[in-house]
């Protein structure tokens, strides 16, 4: 659970510091679980990836943001099994991200 916790953190400063960098975003080809075709230009599967990633850190701060009012509004001691998915839902998106990033 602290490791959880410490994602939802880094990823929310993160997405803080990210959005007052960013511009609109565009829309996604295709799922962002998927990778880009190999036959898109370097160029294209950059954006494509840099466009994932942004609504993937959206998806973060959502989730980041529930997960605090779960916590801060139910028992100390017991969590409930939506907020165990929503932790396994938020280390699932950093590691979408970090693998887009190249970092692991």
């Amino acid at each position: 659970m602290k490791s959880a916790l410490r994602y939802c953190v880094i990823g929310l400063l993160a997405v803080t510091l990210g959005e007052s960098q960013q511009g609109g975003t565009g829309t996604a080809p295709m799922r962002p679980d998927m990778p880009p075709p190999p036959n898109m230009s370097t160029e294209r599967a950059l954006q494509w990836n840099h466009e994932q990633n942004l609504e993937d850190t959206s998806r973060l701060v959502k989730l980041a943001q529930e997960l605090k009012w779960d916590l801060a509004n139910h028992d100390r001691e017991v969590l409930s099994v939506a907020t165990v998915k929503k932790m396994d839902e938020i280390e699932r998106l950093i590691r979408r991200i970090r693998s887009r990033v190249g970092k692991k």
